[in-house]
């Protein structure tokens, strides 16, 4: 367990180390924190000019992108250096809610943003926007880059790519589609929301539930999907978080093992490191919404 000011996290597998991003509050901060999760060691800070939001990282993990208060800075991860800034128009970085590199062209970036001046989702080449889209939460995609799909308010949608714009394609819609509070994972072609739904979005048919609701991860190798929350919605809040693991053929509970950390806020992502590992942040709320949390947890799966 890491004491920090964090708002992200992301894994970087080709170096095998994870990126936090470090609030001002902080000592260290403004800064993104290289971890090594199995050592529990910082490798060092790269320091940033202002309060850093969410990460996003491209498929080859040569760019680290980082949402900051007025841009989007692009860190070359090869080179150690920091590679370019992104601005667009009305960006506020305590509003961009997700990042998302494309596997085939790693200096082109969907960001979304959900508030602020313009809220939109844009495809951004290098540093030039295309034109803006209506706003999506959250943002997932295949392997290949060729299928994106974004979600917000209950709403799921594909987002085709075609050059200048990008368009939306028709709304996908589930009975109990994408609920719960935290961004959707897409593995092996099927939609894992954090209310427990798995969807196939091809079809489109919800396929299964598990009983549970919170931060949620596949790990297909080991036939299970982790969660950490509770086993219905928490509401109110806090609430003392559990891991959660189900197995995929039955969608039976494997395991439960509560953790040392009461959430007042269940938002963000549980993201999955070298071949078992897991991490997410425990952010802390305001009546306007999440704040830089205090806490970050790193932790081998159970199987």
């Amino acid at each position: 367990m890491y004491h920090w000011r964090p708002h992200d996290l992301i894994y970087d597998s080709q170096r095998g180390v994870v990126y936090v991003t470090v609030s001002q509050k902080d000592p260290n901060g403004p800064s993104v924190a290289i971890l090594k999760p199995d050592q529990g060691e910082v490798q060092r800070y790269i320091p940033l000019p202002s309060e850093p939001g969410v990460l996003g990282i491209s498929d080859d993990c040569q760019f680290l992108y980082v949402a900051l208060t007025d841009r989007v800075r692009r860190i070359d991860l090869t080179a150690n250096t920091s590679d370019v800034d992104i601005f667009l128009p009305g960006l506020s970085g305590a509003f961009v809610s997700g990042m998302l590199p494309l596997p085939s062209t790693p200096t082109t970036v969907i960001i979304s943003q959900t508030n602020g001046a313009t809220p939109g989702t844009t495809v951004v080449d290098g540093t030039k926007p295309r034109e803006q889209s209506h706003g999506m939460k959250c943002l997932a995609g295949t392997p290949d880059g060729n299928t994106i799909y974004g979600s917000t308010g209950g709403t799921f949608q594909e987002l085709i790519l075609n050059q200048p714009l990008l368009y939306f394609g028709p709304q996908i819609q589930v009975q109990n589609l994408l609920g719960g509070p935290s961004c959707p994972v897409l593995s092996g072609g099927l939609v894992y929301d954090s209310a427990g739904n798995i969807v196939d979005p091809s079809v489109p048919a919800l396929l299964g539930r598990f009983g549970a609701w919170g931060l949620v991860r596949p790990i297909p190798e080991l036939s299970q999907t982790f969660f950490v929350g509770t086993d219905s919605d928490p509401s109110p809040y806090p609430f003392t978080a559990t891991l959660m693991s189900f197995d995929n053929a039955t969608r039976a509970r494997v395991a439960s093992v509560p953790l040392p950390v009461s959430l007042n806020v269940l938002t963000g992502r549980l993201i999955r490191w070298g071949s078992d590992g897991l991490g997410f942040v425990a952010l802390s709320s305001t009546p306007s919404g999440p704040v830089p949390g205090s806490q970050i947890y790193l932790f081998h799966a159970p199987h």
